[in-house]
């Protein structure tokens, strides 16, 4: 759907970081979390953190925002069609979902996760986080309190693209 993922009353926001020392919060979801939440995410993040690896998600609450938590996952920036980042970037988003399994969270939302200035193309992104979503959700839905997971899009361009992917993967 399209929304801004820092407006949405769920239990748990994901974003993420991308894979360097010191932490880089200047993307524009990111930006967008720390203006919402307040320095004290920023000072949490800071105080917690130190050279992340790719896939960890850092969980940290969410200060000022609706949600109650910001899942901030550690992803690859995309390189060529050779290289592993694909692997990494699905594990990256079932560490996120389990993560907020761990949690007790019944709602959760995803940004385009991976399309910004982490490079991946916009359609390969979305096909992989609907593939580690459809890898877990089973997961996520045998905790009986668990009820939507949301992906949340900028415009209405973006969210075609997950709809056609989705299509195609039902087919």
């Amino acid at each position: 759907m399209v929304g801004d993922i820092t407006e949405q009353s769920v239990d748990a926001i994901v974003s993420l970081l991308p894979h360097v020392h010191p932490l880089d919060y200047s993307g524009r979801l990111n930006q967008a979390i720390v203006s919402k939440a307040g320095q004290g995410l920023v000072d949490y993040m800071n105080y917690q953190v130190y050279e992340p690896k790719i896939g960890q998600v850092i969980t940290c609450p969410g200060y000022n925002m609706s949600a109650g938590h910001v899942l901030f996952v550690v992803v690859p920036k995309w390189r060529t069609d050779f290289d592993k980042q694909d692997r990494l970037l699905v594990h990256a988003c079932r560490n996120a979902i389990e993560a907020a399994q761990g949690l007790g969270v019944r709602t959760l939302a995803f940004p385009f996760i991976g399309s910004g200035r982490e490079g991946f193309p916009k359609k390969r992104a979305a096909r992989l986080l609907l593939q580690a979503l459809a890898e877990t959700i089973g997961k996520l839905y045998d905790y009986k309190d668990f009820r939507d997971v949301y992906i949340l899009c900028e415009n209405e361009q973006e969210c075609r693209i997950f709809r056609d992917r989705l299509e195609a993967m039902i087919r």
